[in-house]
């Protein structure tokens, strides 16, 4: 340490304080050693998460809904013979129905059809 803090000193042609032992000559020096440096690290993910969202609207909430479920079992089967993903990859984080609304002037909001949706995260994990 002492040696690499008078090198440092010589090359940038800087003052460096230094309290210790310099090995090579056995004196001893006091003071203060400052030093700056600089660190990246580059690191390859090891799982990635994507969201998914299937959606579907229909007439009806059991169509809205019959439809959002054969939309998602239809992804699912893709997603695990495809890409060989595996039941606890896949998670679902929302399902929700709700009416969807119109509003005539003069009269009250009346429901005109119903959205399905369901959020889905998916663990992709490298190899």
């Amino acid at each position: 340490l002492a040696i690499l803090a008078l090198l440092s000193v010589v090359a940038q042609g800087q003052t460096t304080n230094y309290s210790g032992r310099l090995c090579a000559t056995g004196t001893n020096v006091t003071g203060t050693l400052n030093v700056k440096g600089k660190s990246s690290t580059k690191i390859v993910p090891d799982s990635a998460f994507v969201n998914l969202r299937v959606v579907a609207t229909n007439g009806s909430a059991q169509a809205a809904r019959n439809e959002g479920a054969a939309s998602w079992a239809a992804a699912e089967r893709k997603l695990k013979n495809q890409l060989f993903l595996r039941e606890s990859e896949i998670k679902t984080t929302d399902i929700n129905l709700r009416p969807n609304y119109i509003y005539i002037e003069g009269k009250s909001r009346e429901i005109s059809n119903y959205t399905f949706t369901q959020r889905v995260q998916v663990t992709v994990k490298g190899s």
